[in-house]
């Protein structure tokens, strides 16, 4: 019995959904319909994860809707060098993971993350990545590993990754 309620509530949230969606015009930016405080508690959630793995940041991080792209304290994330802008992407995904549990919007509380730390190395630092010094680099590693493990249980985070984290 517990199974068929669990099936129709799930039936009941797609046909809501589709309704909600049916109702999008293509080519319709849906960023413009988000509500301003969701943007803003997002950004908040990005901003803390950013400075728990030291990332280097000049200034505040913002969202702007028109370009549809966070800049990073003076710069938009996509100016950014490879190495900064996988582990922003990084950032990202942890991010709304932990927005999405913490104001109770559905999120799978899993996020696989593909190498975000292998474009970080020395030979593929790219001139736009010039802040990220071999010292920068290697505490952020270490705070970023840091922060995953000490993520909520309801929330798992897989990375795959080239190289071992340090002990």
């Amino acid at each position: 019995i517990e199974t068929y309620n669990r099936i129709a509530a799930l039936e009941s949230r797609y046909e809501t959904a589709t309704d909600q969606l049916s109702g999008i015009k293509p080519g319709k930016r849906a960023v413009a319909d988000l509500p301003a405080a969701a943007i803003t508690g997002f950004t908040g959630e990005f901003s803390r994860i950013l400075e728990a793995w030291q990332f280097p940041v000049k200034g505040p991080v913002s969202f702007d809707t028109q370009a549809e792209d966070f800049f990073i304290g003076i710069r938009r994330r996509r100016e950014q060098g490879k190495g900064s802008r996988a582990l922003t992407h990084a950032a990202f995904t942890i991010a709304l993971l932990s927005y999405c549990a913490s104001v109770g919007l559905p999120h799978p509380g899993l996020v696989i993350l593909d190498s975000p730390l292998i474009t970080f190395r020395d030979k593929d630092r790219a001139q736009s990545d010039a802040d990220l010094t071999p010292d920068v680099r290697l505490r952020l590693k270490d705070k970023f590993y840091r922060d995953l493990a000490t993520r909520s249980l309801e929330q798992q985070v897989i990375i795959f990754e080239n190289e071992e984290p340090a002990e």
